[in-house]
């Protein structure tokens, strides 16, 4: 059972330390647990990120980060179009339930949910660690010069990998406490990149 989820998540999983990634059989025994309308709504899930949200690159190339998003509720506007997002919301509630089946050292994957008076929206981050740092250090004098002195790569990160472990994000004022070194941090998970 070779499909494109399955070669996603083996792409996901991969780890540069011999061994530890996951097979090609491990990941189709843990997809056989699913019941097929939850590997079809994972499958279109991965599918649309990286045909539409650029996953492809942050799997295989070098571009750090990439976001999705959905609407807990359609906006007027959208509803002539359809919605594609309750496609997109299923297949990450279900991914949400098995992500520590297929682990994935080298990527921090989280939601951020964004509120507005009348909005809502959910946010799905994946970030490929060291080519993320590697931007962040690149560019360390700019995210000082806008965000503070104490604005850290590392920190920004470690923060990232704390927001991944938790099931939603939505606290005042997150972009000034996800970048400063104050923010909790975790070194010890990130030490290995």
């Amino acid at each position: 059972m070779r499909t494109i989820l399955t070669v996603l998540l083996m792409l996901l999983c991969h780890s540069s330390t011999i061994g530890l990634g996951m097979t090609m059989q491990e990941i189709n025994n843990q997809l056989a647990l699913l019941t097929p309308e939850k590997r079809a709504f994972l499958d279109h899930f991965f599918r649309t990120l990286v045909q539409r949200d650029s996953l492809g690159y942050v799997l295989l190339g070098t571009k750090p980060i990439c976001f999705s998003g959905y609407f807990a509720t359609i906006p007027l506007g959208n509803l002539l179009w359809g919605d594609k997002g309750i496609f997109l919301k299923k297949g990450w509630h279900i991914w949400q339930k098995i992500a520590q089946d297929f682990p994935h050292p080298h990527y921090i994957i989280f939601e951020e949910i964004t509120k507005t008076k009348d909005l809502e929206m959910h946010n799905i981050f994946f970030i490929k660690k060291t080519q993320t740092l590697k931007a962040l250090q690149k560019h360390k004098t700019l995210f000082q010069r806008v965000l503070g002195q104490d604005f850290s790569p590392l920190a920004f990160l470690e923060c990232h990998a704390l927001l991944q472990e938790r099931t939603s994000c939505n606290p005042k004022n997150l972009l000034k406490r996800r970048l400063s070194t104050n923010y909790p941090t975790c070194p010890d998970k990130l030490r290995a990149l």
